[in-house]
């Protein structure tokens, strides 16, 4: 259980026991480096609702490339760079038939993991490791909706000019 004090914005936490002896909790944990300010779910949807956007920007695209403060941050930037790239790439090269249902099935569980893991998780470390699974069912999804003869075609003519 957890108390604010009196004119102060920090926490205290309290353990109860059997005899009413309230004893206070002392420890010293550092900041995390890669804390991400979330909003506080007010528990109801229309706060779980209007916290969707965030929590899809956070975890689909942060960290960024160049915002990366240290060599393993640095390197998960260079994946949402790639993936970023790969959609784009998919978007103007995307075959006209598909199979629906795949596609709609890996796109709704990507979308899903990544609410979920944006809204409950602040640290960037964290989030880059509990959205690999969403990475996965996106690009699934990405790659059957690319046509690679187009692709292959553009890459062959500028290749030879």
């Amino acid at each position: 259980i957890e108390f604010r004090k009196k004119g102060s914005n920090k926490f205290v936490p309290l353990v109860y026991n059997d005899d009413t002896t309230i004893f206070n909790i002392t420890f010293n944990q550092p900041a995390s480096g890669s804390l991400i300010h979330t909003n506080k779910l007010d528990g109801d949807v229309v706060s779980f609702a209007l916290n969707i956007p965030r929590a899809l920007y956070y975890a689909m695209f942060k960290p960024f490339l160049f915002s990366s403060r240290n060599p393993l941050l640095l390197v998960s930037g260079i994946e949402n760079f790639f993936v970023l790239l790969l959609i784009i790439v998919a978007i103007f090269f995307r075959k006209k038939k598909f199979n629906s249902n795949l596609v709609v099935f890996v796109f709704a569980s990507a979308l899903l993991i990544l609410v979920f893991v944006g809204i409950t998780t602040p640290v960037m470390g964290a989030l880059v490791r509990y959205k690999i699974p969403a990475l996965l069912f996106l690009t699934i999804g990405v790659l059957s909706l690319m046509d690679f003869q187009k692709l292959t075609v553009l890459l062959k003519t500028k290749i030879k000019k």
